[in-house]
């Protein structure tokens, strides 16, 4: 349930916006879906001032941009919350042969263990559900 991608580097506008394209693309986003995002600027401005009306109108994909300075009502930094405190615990020998990549590839497992029932419960916590 939880769609990411680790980045070596920095995102911007137009890798985000790819990323959405592909998320479509391949089914992840649907028509009736709602895309939470926060003010970052590679979300909404710029480059992607389109991405909002493109998603309705080609897809009927409602972007909800949260309002700025309001964390309690994104799920997704509860998603950070989760990754952090797990990686705390994580058993880093068993990603030691990944050298500078380690922690990554925890990351990257860590992430894909979270369940549909923690991402809803990460909405029901933001009061989206």
């Amino acid at each position: 349930p939880l769609y990411y991608q680790i980045l070596d580097g920095t995102n911007d506008a137009e890798s985000f916006s790819r990323k959405i394209e592909t998320a479509v693309a391949v089914g992840i986003l649907k028509g009736g879906d709602i895309l939470v995002l926060d003010n970052a600027s590679i979300h909404g401005k710029g480059d992607n001032t389109y991405l909002e009306e493109w998603l309705w109108e080609s897809f009927g994909i409602f972007v909800l941009f949260l309002r700025t300075r309001t964390p309690e009502w994104n799920p997704t930094e509860l998603v950070w919350r989760m990754l952090v405190q797990r990686l705390k615990y994580y058993l880093i020998r068993s990603v030691r042969k990944f050298a500078s990549d380690a922690a990554a590839h925890a990351a990257d497992d860590i992430l894909s263990k979270i369940t549909h029932r923690n991402i809803a419960g990460m909405y029901a916590i933001c009061k989206l559900l």
